[in-house]
C-alpha cells in the first residue's frame, strides 16, 4: 500500500467513525445523556484548545443519512433543493444511487485544491445524473471572499455543472447573500440561479414535515435531528398559538390622526 493510498485509507476511516459516532450522539443527546452538544455552543473543557465545531457538526446532523436508503437520501435533498430544479419533477423519478461524499478534495493546481463539505451525487435508473455541492456553516466565516464561486467554478467540471446545484446552509444567509452581492458588483453570474440559500430554520421546517411519518428510518433521523437542532437553539418556525383582539376600545372614534 502506498503513502498515499494509506492516507486516504486512514482519512476514509476517520470519516466513517465519526459518521457512526454521530449516528450514536444523536440518541444520546435526543434523550439528554450528553451535553457534547453544548461545545457546538462555545463551551470549552479546560484542556481544549482547537475544535471544529463545523466538521463534527457536520458529521452529527448529516453522516448518518449516507448509512439510509437511496430514496431516503433522495427524498431528503429533493426537499432542499426542489427550487433548482422548479422545471423537473426529478424527485418522484426512480434513483438507482445515492451517493454522500464528505468533504472530498479535488485539486486545480499542483497543491491547490478545494475542498467543499459535501458532494451528493444522484444517479437515476436511466444513467442521468443530478449533483449537489452543499456548504455547512456554523459559528464561523468563508474561507475567503470567493469560496463559494471557487467551489462552483474549480471543484466542478463544466459538464457537472450542467446537472448540479449550489446549497448553502447556515444559521443565516448573508454570506451567500454577499456572495451573490459581489457577482453582482463584478457583472458576472457564477451560479445561473442555482445557489440556494438555506438557513438552519429552514432546514428544521423540513425535518419537521419528515418526521411526521416516524416510522420510517427517514422520520426517525429527522426526529433526531430536529431535536438537537433545538438544543443548539435551532427552532423552527410554528405560528402563533392565538391572537387576541385589544382588550380596550378606543376612547375616540379616530384612531391615528385628524384631518386638519
Amino acid at each position: 500500500m502506498s503513502a498515499e493510498h494509506s492516507s486516504d485509507h486512514y482519512q476514509e476511516t476517520n470519516l466513517n467513525q465519526e459518521i457512526f459516532r454521530g449516528n450514536a450522539l444523536l440518541h444520546a443527546i435526543t434523550h439528554k445523556k450528553s451535553n457534547i452538544h453544548r461545545r457546538y455552543l462555545g463551551h470549552r473543557e479546560q484542556e481544549e484548545r482547537f475544535v471544529k465545531e463545523e466538521d463534527e457538526l457536520t458529521a452529527l446532523l448529516m453522516g448518518p443519512l449516507a448509512f439510509l436508503p437511496c430514496a431516503d437520501i433522495t427524498n431528503f435533498w429533493a426537499k432542499i433543493s426542489a427550487a433548482g430544479w422548479s422545471t423537473e419533477n426529478w424527485s418522484k423519478e426512480k434513483t438507482c444511487s445515492a451517493v454522500m461524499d464528505f468533504w472530498p478534495k479535488r485539486y486545480y493546481q499542483e497543491r491547490k485544491y478545494i475542498e467543499p463539505d459535501l458532494f451528493v451525487t444522484l444517479t437515476r435508473e436511466d444513467g442521468t445524473k443530478r449533483y449537489l455541492l452543499v456548504e455547512f456553516k456554523w459559528r464561523a466565516s468563508l474561507s475567503g471572499k470567493l469560496q463559494l464561486q471557487d467551489q462552483w467554478l474549480k471543484f466542478l467540471t463544466e459538464e457537472e455543472r450542467k446537472s448540479a446545484i449550489h446549497i448553502f446552509i447556515g444559521p443565516d444567509i448573508s454570506y451567500g447573500l454577499k456572495a451573490i452581492t459581489k457577482d453582482k458588483q463584478d457583472n458576472v453570474d457564477t451560479w445561473g440561479g442555482r445557489l440556494l440559500l438555506c438557513s438552519w430554520h429552514k432546514i428544521q421546517g423540513e425535518l419537521s414535515s419528515l418526521a411526521k411519518d416516524d416510522m420510517t428510518s427517514l422520520g426517525k433521523w429527522a426526529f433526531q435531528v430536529m431535536q438537537v437542532l433545538t438544543a443548539l437553539n435551532i427552532r423552527p418556525y410554528r405560528g402563533f398559538s392565538e391572537l387576541c383582539t385589544p382588550g380596550m376600545r378606543p376612547k375616540e372614534r379616530t384612531i391615528f390622526w385628524t384631518t386638519p
